[in-house]
């Protein structure tokens, strides 16, 4: 019987098809085109977000059915045996704040028990030749699915409402980069703020910086976790995929990470990985055991073409052979440096839904 983490590698790569009207994202910052379902592994339920809207998404051998009240994942009409539920929709949706704005354009719920929200909707170097080719980041936007600008008193409300009546436990917090770049970290964090008022843990997301001290100024501001993303190890592919973020290079980088760690405690940052945009193997792996040495998680991600992000768009997730063999060789890496997603107090790494890292990580 195939094991369920090698379905659920495949289902990221080949994504899931199906003819049931299902709500799930299209657009946003970051890899975020897909549907979350939930399955069980050793009686937890697990989060998984997976491609659906994608020009390949028609061609994939996995399908989504129900019978009765049941629903299932064929395999190319056989079935898998992946015992899986719809995520609902949040009750929280359905309010509204002081100035009449859905809380769902506020904040979105990630995975099961998490939500995201982009404070500045906008990213200096989305659609120029400098800014990341894979990210969506103003599509949301241009769509009118979000508001430019996210108030910290409204991400509370959302933080609050999300925690009482729907179970959230977390919250994480991005940005598109903006020019004043202390103040753009600082509303994150205030943002943060507001949230752990309203009782949940706090994942803030940006690049790195050169004024470090500011690092001390948020963890005073309650932010429990950080995302400080490179994309790729390889770096070819980040000056394809990403020109300013190669342009930040590496040592700054690594400043950024071994500060964060000092302050919010080894394990607890984290740097997105991009997996399928031909990047070598070696210089992926070295990079990883970099990370982990530093005491930063790797959060391993397929590639996930967005629908409208230019070329990248119509590319394809990598093949699932290729990602397993980045897969199996992280968390290999990560056992020798005592890190787990499990550890992760807030964000991507604890939520996990758009990873198969976590199936991998505990057999």
């Amino acid at each position: 019987m195939t094991e369920i983490r090698d379905i659920i590698l495949e289902l990221q790569s080949y994504g899931l098809r199906s003819n049931l009207e299902i709500s799930g994202r299209k657009g946003g910052a970051g890899p975020s085109e897909g549907i979350t379902i939930l399955t069980m592994k050793d009686g937890e339920e697990i989060p998984v977000n997976i491609p659906f809207y994608s020009h390949y998404v028609a061609g994939s051998p996995y399908e989504l059915i129900k019978e009765g009240d049941d629903l299932k994942i064929l395999k190319n009409g056989e079935e898998t045996g992946l015992k899986v539920r719809l995520r609902k929709e949040p009750n929280y949706y359905n309010f509204k704040t002081d100035e009449g704005i859905p809380l769902w354009k506020i904040a979105l719920l990630h995975g099961k028990d998490c939500i995201g929200t982009t404070i500045f909707q906008r990213c200096l170097y989305f659609g120029k030749e400098e800014g990341c080719k894979f990210c969506g980041i103003e599509l949301s936007l241009n769509n009118g699915k979000t508001v430019p600008y996210k108030k910290p008193e409204d991400i509370y409300l959302a933080s609050k409402l999300a925690s009482q009546i729907d179970n959230v436990k977390h919250i994480t917090i991005t940005t598109g980069t903006q020019r004043d770049r202390k103040n753009e970290v600082l509303s994150l964090a205030k943002a943060g703020h507001f949230a752990k008022k309203a009782g949940l843990d706090v994942h803030i997301q940006f690049s790195p910086l050169d004024d470090l001290k500011i690092f001390d100024e948020i963890k005073d501001m309650g932010v429990d976790t950080l995302g400080i993303h490179i994309e790729s190890l390889d770096e070819d592919v980040l000056r394809k995929i990403s020109p300013h973020k190669a342009d930040i290079g590496l040592k700054n980088f690594l400043k950024n990470w071994e500060k964060g760690v000092d302050l919010f405690g080894w394990g607890q940052v984290s740097s997105f990985l991009l997996i399928g945009f031909g990047e070598d193997v070696k210089k992926t792996i070295d990079g990883i055991k970099l990370l982990c040495s530093t005491g930063v998680f790797p959060f391993v991600i397929p590639f996930r073409p967005i629908p409208g992000t230019s070329l990248y768009g119509k590319l394809m997730p990598p093949p699932p052979e290729f990602i397993k063999i980045i897969y199996e060789e992280a968390v290999e890496i990560m056992s020798l440096f005592k890190l787990s997603p499990r550890n992760f107090k807030a964000g991507c790494v604890r939520c996990g839904a758009c990873s198969a890292i976590r199936f991998f990580a505990e057999k």
